[in-house]
């Protein structure tokens, strides 16, 4: 017998209907799915989707959840890190400029760590952050929905949406995503950053700009997110973030 079977006959025969004892086989095949994912060639782990992917990506988001489809919508057209799009603050959005920028008065960015908390973001990180113009559909949408006025992610207590919570509501929608024929691991909301940079320079950004939007303190960090797309995907690029004039 199998340690799987052995889990799954154990909470069958003592624990099945038990309030708030789930099977533990259940999490043994996720644990394993994460280590194999985890451990893949690297070739494999940077996979990210190509432009005409992502509408497919956001429309199973938007039949799982609203907070997977309004997280990868920003993931996708800022490139920011999972925890600094947790972060992110209403007074934050420069909604005339399309920007999020702390230097509108309200005091440094944060990210939100694995616990849940907030932390200030290292200073290097402070620039501000570009965005398209179609994004704003979704923030506006999400600001009439709001359980906080601080936070743009938040619980319905008002506190800011844990990493964990965030990326288990990604999951489901990247799992949906995957029966629409979006390969599962392209669909890694870090690979949002790999796509962000590769597009960026064929639509005319400069190395500072792209390692100001994307937070990289020197170019060998950025240059590990650069991977080579045809030419006609640039025209694709307003969908991701826009350049202020």
């Amino acid at each position: 017998m199998t340690l799987k079977a052995a889990l799954n006959w154990y909470w069958r025969e003592h624990a099945e209907g038990v309030e708030g004892f789930p099977n533990p086989q259940q999490r043994v095949v996720l644990a394993l799915e994460r280590a194999k994912r985890r451990y893949q060639p690297r070739s494999i782990r940077k996979q990210h989707l190509l432009p005409e992917q992502v509408p497919i990506l956001l429309e199973a988001a938007q039949e799982t959840s609203p907070l997977a489809h309004d997280f990868l919508a920003v993931a996708y057209r800022t490139g920011l890190r999972r925890g600094e799009i947790l972060g992110l603050r209403w007074c934050e959005v420069d909604w005339e400029r399309c920007l999020l920028d702390d230097g509108t008065g309200c005091g440094p960015r944060y990210q939100i760590d694995v616990r849940g908390q907030p932390a200030v973001l290292k200073s290097d990180r402070h620039m501000p952050v570009r965005f398209a113009p179609i994004l704003l559909t979704v923030l506006r949408e999400r600001l009439k929905v709001r359980n906080s006025d601080t936070w743009i992610f938040a619980t319905a207590s008002g506190k800011p949406v844990n990493p964990r919570n965030a990326s288990r509501a990604v999951e489901a929608a990247r799992r949906r995503a995957e029966k629409k024929g979006i390969p599962f691991e392209a669909s890694n909301p870090h690979a949002a950053r790999h796509l962000v940079r590769s597009l960026a320079p064929l639509n005319g950004w400069s190395p500072a700009e792209i390692r100001a939007q994307l937070g990289h303190a020197s170019g060998a960090m950025d240059r590990i997110y650069e991977h080579a797309l045809p030419r006609e995907d640039a025209m694709e690029w307003a969908s991701f973030t826009g350049r202020v004039q």
